[in-house]
C-alpha cells in the first residue's frame, strides 16, 4: 500500500499550496466536528490528497470523505481511511444453542 501512495505522490516535498490545502482539510474536519477527524493524516501533492488513519465508524468515514472532497483545491481524493471499531462497542455474536422458533 505504501508503494501505491508513493506512486500517486512521486515527490514527497510539499509546496506552499500543498501545505495550505492540508491546513484547509484539517480545518474543515475540525469545524464540521467529524468524529475521529483529529486522527486523519493527509499527504498532498498538486491537488491530489491521500487521507489515511483510523475512523470510529462508517458514518464518520463517509462524513470525512465528503467534507474533504468539497474543499477548494482538491482535484483527486484517495481514501485510505480504515474503520476501527473499539472492542467494547462491537456487537456480541448470537448463540446458536437456542432455537429460533
Amino acid at each position: 500500500m505504501a508503494t501505491q501512495r508513493l506512486a500517486l505522490i512521486p515527490d514527497l516535498h510539499e509546496t506552499k499550496q500543498d501545505d495550505d490545502l492540508k491546513k484547509r482539510l484539517v480545518n474543515v474536519l475540525h469545524s464540521r466536528h467529524v468524529p475521529g477527524g483529529e486522527s486523519v493524516h493527509f499527504h498532498v501533492k498538486g491537488g491530489t490528497v491521500v487521507a489515511h488513519g483510523p475512523m470510529r465508524s462508517m458514518h464518520a468515514k463517509w462524513l470525512c470523505v465528503e467534507c474533504c472532497r468539497h474543499v477548494a483545491g482538491v482535484i483527486k481524493f484517495v481514501d485510505e481511511l480504515v474503520v476501527d471499531v473499539p472492542r467494547r462497542s462491537r456487537p456480541r455474536a448470537r448463540s446458536s444453542a437456542i432455537p429460533c422458533g
